[in-house]
């Protein structure tokens, strides 16, 4: 497991996780493993890497607690039991994109994102649809940077004025 889906495994809050972009399947089948969590979604929108998902889950044994769902983003993803949601590797553009068309995740749901190009789009449109970023951890990966984002919804709207005074 690479440090970044590691952090991003760190943020997540609950016992159903659903990733977002799997690829592989690499992060739920390392929360499984690790007692993170009690079970998992690996959603992918492109059918060859959630082939490969759904090969590499079976690889660990893993098929009766991480299920697959061909899905862009969280629309064919069913809410029911979802604690936290994780969408990394993507960027911050898209991952608004996937959050706006997904209203159920302002009914308690724990995000864990992770942006890799665009996070200020990102975090401006978490703030002003009223999600607040509760916490922010930092990797490196090689010469890479990562920052992984847990934010949820408030519904609280923070003001964008800047106070002149400095």
């Amino acid at each position: 497991m690479d440090k970044r889906l590691v952090t991003c495994a760190k943020l997540c809050t609950g016992d159903f996780v659903c990733d977002v972009g799997t690829d592989h399947g690499y992060l739920p089948c390392f929360m499984i493993k690790e007692n993170m969590c009690k079970k998992a979604l690996a959603c992918d929108v492109a059918p060859l890497p959630l082939k490969s998902a759904e090969e590499h889950i079976r690889r660990e044994g893993l098929s009766d607690r991480i299920g697959t769902v061909l899905s862009d983003g969280l629309d064919n993803v069913p809410q029911e039991g979802i604690t936290d949601v994780v969408m990394a590797g993507m960027g911050g553009e898209l991952i608004a994109r996937l959050l706006e068309k997904c209203p159920w995740v302002k009914n308690g749901v724990n995000l864990v994102l992770q942006p890799m190009t665009k996070w200020d789009v990102l975090r401006k449109w978490l703030y002003d649809n009223g999600f607040e970023v509760k916490k922010e951890l930092a990797c490196t990966e090689g010469q890479f940077a990562y920052s992984v984002m847990q934010a949820v919804y408030t519904g609280k709207t923070p003001s964008h004025d800047c106070d002149d005074r400095y």
